[in-house]
């Protein structure tokens, strides 16, 4: 059994709907990425280091350069059989292009955990060919390089004191935004510990266009640049309690401008009913058509995703399973804004709703797959 030491397999999974591995490829969008975060231990790419005993090849097909990857392995039997700490910090992916083998940073997904049957870790395709493989084995493995902002295109889990550079806060139509930069625990522990945005705004009696007679957005959009094609992911932690029932706050959302007439879609959620819903502007002044989902309760997860000209929309309960609610809107437009959307009609007063991260990723018509292949001796 692996010990840590005092401080002074058989086929693995494939990727469930998140996306697996590949090997080259141009990469087929671009973003505004977020500030690195190179504080931790062991951040980026390196040579490899450390003792390991076992490895797995990661079986990888049709993955564009830049594509973040979802592996999914049996960790759980690995920590059983002794092969693996509880912690995973043994855990490895290497890269070697034919020069070397170097670590390359993995993030753990926030709906996962280690030590379980269905672990999910996410990396990102390499520039050029070479092969993949996940090594561990290593009762003395140092901190692993686990940098989110060297995994996704942009990822922030808001646990800074302000908003990382790029993000915007508007007030479209008859909106009023206050104070978008409240940041957890210190204002919000009790909605989360470990970082939380709390966006706040007033939307009057404003809505979006489907409820207004001249089809026009009176909302707050917190928002952020992107071009290409990309998957936005966001998790809604919570909402004031004392919303309007009708009142359809946080979620996803991609627009073309900021004019409030300009075509859009989003997902969002009705803030005490619950339910999921679509809403989505497919020419300038237009009508907005809204598509009703189902219910779904707090934490949720949101997802908008382009792929050319062409976006989606698909929600989740546990971040691991999407159900996607359609599309029905053409935005070809570079760059696009891509955000958080917050209507609150009916109640005239500040009200808010929490956001544990969002993250931004490579879009891609189908998701390439990945998968463990035979454990080997190192």
């Amino acid at each position: 059994m692996l010990r840590r030491a005092p401080s002074s397999c058989t086929t693995g999974f494939a990727l469930l709907l998140l996306g697996m591995v590949a090997t080259m490829g141009s990469a087929c969008a671009t973003g505004v990425g977020g500030e690195d975060d190179d504080s931790g231990p062991s951040s980026g790419a390196g040579a490899a280091s450390g003792v390991f005993t076992l490895q797995a090849p990661i079986d990888v097909m049709n993955a564009p350069e830049g594509y973040t990857i979802a592996l999914a392995f049996d960790h759980g039997s690995l920590v059983a059989d002794g092969k693996s700490l509880a912690s995973g910090d043994d855990v490895r992916v290497e890269y070697d292009d034919g020069s070397g083998p170097v670590e390359i940073d993995r993030v753990l997904d926030d709906s996962s955990t280690w030590n379980t049957t269905g672990t999910i870790v996410y990396f990102r395709i390499q520039p050029g060919m070479g092969t993949y493989r996940l090594k561990y084995g290593n009762p003395d493995a140092d901190a692993p390089p686990a940098n989110p902002n060297q995994v996704f295109i942009y990822y922030d889990t808001f646990d800074g004191g302000a908003l990382d550079d790029g993000w915007t806060s508007t007030a479209m139509g008859t909106a009023i935004v206050a104070e978008p930069g409240l940041v957890c625990p210190s204002e919000c522990g009790l909605q989360q510990l470990d970082g939380t945005l709390r966006f706040r705004a007033n939307t009057g009696t404003g809505d979006f266009g489907d409820v207004d007679a001249s089809n026009l957005d009176n909302i707050a959009f917190l928002h952020r640049e992107v071009t290409g094609a990309f998957i936005f992911e966001t998790k809604v932690t919570a909402v004031s309690s004392n919303l309007s029932g009708a009142s359809r706050v946080g979620g996803a959302m991609v627009r073309a401008s900021t004019f409030e007439g300009g075509v859009m879609g989003a997902i969002t959620r009705n803030a005490l009913m619950g339910s999921q819903q679509v809403l989505t502007r497919s020419t300038e002044n237009g009508a907005v058509t809204p598509t009703a989902g189902p219910d779904a309760m707090l934490p949720a997860y949101f997802r908008v995703q382009r792929s050319g000209a062409s976006v989606s929309f698909a929600f989740s309960d546990n971040g691991r399973v999407w159900t996607n609610l359609g599309g029905g809107v053409a935005l070809a437009d570079d760059p696009a804004l891509v955000g958080i959307p917050f209507a609150n009609p009916n109640s005239g007063s500040i009200q808010s709703v929490d956001v544990d991260w969002v993250r931004i990723r490579l879009g891609f018509d189908a998701e390439p797959l990945a998968s463990l292949g035979a454990e080997e001796a190192l």
